[in-house]
């Protein structure tokens, strides 16, 4: 029965909130009815709707927080084939990859982001991140650069710079780095 009434309450919301909101508000709104969902409720929804990349979103999330990276890996693999413009779904791939100790997955699903989405700071330093914990700081140097062209005030990209920097032992710069990031976030 609790299955039913969350599969009605989704595409009530979205009639009822559609007419008069934007895309964000519409989006929010199936969000808020979705997050209180178990796996077994997201699973009866996609049943309903297998073309549904948020439900394979959210039912991924749910995966990642009892730690089933491959189950994980699955959904968000899903949700990015049946929307590849959203970038949350190439990243949240790329996060169940590395929980699963796949970085050149991980690295596989932030280079597909940033070819389809060139000015997403958020999967370019993510990317910078992952060649800077592999030991390639040039690789992760060069991201982070096209981090900053691609959004100046990205709090994470000016993080991962200032670990950069004191990994060169150039303190004094990783420190105002450092400040950015608090700056920024």
């Amino acid at each position: 029965m609790k299955i039913r009434k969350y599969l009605f309450v989704i595409p009530v919301i979205t009639v009822m909130v559609l007419p008069a909101c934007n895309n964000e508000q519409v989006e929010n709104a199936i969000n808020k009815s979705i997050d209180s969902l178990t796996i077994p409720e997201i699973s009866a929804a996609i049943r309903q709707d297998p073309e549904n990349a948020v439900l394979f979103a959210k039912r991924g999330e749910l995966y990642m927080r009892e730690m089933k990276a491959d189950s994980a890996m699955s959904d968000f693999d899903l949700a990015r084939r049946l929307d590849s413009l959203t970038a949350d779904y190439h990243i949240k791939l790329s996060e169940a990859c590395l929980l699963a100790k796949q970085s050149e997955k991980a690295k596989d699903a932030l280079m597909r982001c940033v070819r389809i989405l060139p000015q997403n700071a958020d999967a370019i330093t993510k990317l910078a991140s992952i060649y800077f914990y592999a030991g390639d700081y040039k690789t992760a140097q060069k991201y982070l650069d096209e981090a900053l062209q691609a959004d100046p005030q990205h709090a994470n990209q000016y993080f991962v710079r200032g670990m950069l920097l004191l990994e060169s032992g150039d303190t004094a710069k990783a420190v105002g780095s450092f400040q950015k990031t608090t700056e920024y976030d």
